[in-house]
């Protein structure tokens, strides 16, 4: 939350938008994954945590979730 908190002060102070990305990451061998609730609602929850610190801090936040197996290939 910090370093968020930081992000969003830097986005307010230079009139910039700022994008939050959640990345849910699958195990590499399990294809059922993709489609687990369980991994879903913990990303949305924690893109729900991240937009209530953004409109805390007065900045207009970008949300966005993405499934990878690494960081690597998460962009």
């Amino acid at each position: 939350v910090k370093v968020l908190r930081r992000a969003c002060r830097t986005a307010r102070r230079d009139g910039a938008q700022l994008t939050v990305l959640c990345v849910v990451r699958l195990p590499a061998d399990d294809e059922d994954a993709w489609g687990d609730p369980e991994l879903d609602s913990t990303a949305m929850f924690a893109l729900a945590q991240a937009q209530m610190v953004c409109r805390e801090e007065g900045v207009v936040g970008v949300f966005k979730r993405n499934y990878a197996r690494s960081l690597a290939t998460a962009a």
